[in-house]
């Protein structure tokens, strides 16, 4: 399942995976107020992050949405991987290749490993500085967050007129 924004840019027609898919672990108390747990199945990735709005979900069902960090400072690396630090808990550091930017609401978006994740750039930084397919890295501020998807039918062809 893939998601695109009119405003992403991308070097070709292909998809572009910038909702997160997860499974939910549950609920963790966070400086920042009530978090959830969503894990990559077959990895060890159990990611805390805020929940933008609501989450109705029982442990083990499937999540898609946005994972949003605000950068402490993007940087540019020659060479690097893909990654979401510390593998258990809040994300710290981010890195990654971009993979779509989205200059209209100043989103870099970096296909980090596990998950695709939607970065906003330092204030004196934009994302019109990026561009597709570059390697960065990043600290992030504390309060990640993720903004649920909408939910999908049951029947991906219900309700559409093609």
């Amino acid at each position: 399942m893939t998601a695109t924004t009119d405003a992403s840019t991308h070097h070709d027609d292909a998809p572009i995976r910038t909702i997160a898919e997860g499974v939910f672990r549950g609920r963790a108390r966070s400086r920042d107020g009530e978090a959830i747990i969503l894990a990559r199945p077959g990895t060890d990735y159990r990611v805390e992050l805020i929940p933008a709005s609501p989450v109705d979900a029982e442990p083990g069902a499937r999540l898609r949405g946005e994972i949003r960090v605000q950068a402490a400072r993007m940087d540019v690396i020659a060479t690097g991987g893909k990654y979401i630090e510390p593998v258990d808990g809040p994300p710290r550091r981010v890195a990654g290749r971009i993979i779509a930017i989205d200059e209209r609401a100043n989103l870099v978006h970096v296909d980090a490993g596990p998950f695709p994740v939607a970065c906003k750039p330092h204030k004196l930084q934009q994302a019109s500085q990026f561009r597709v397919d570059q390697l960065v890295t990043m600290g992030v501020s504390p309060g990640a967050e993720f903004h649920p998807a909408p939910r999908q039918d049951a029947h991906p062809r219900a309700g559409r007129r093609d």
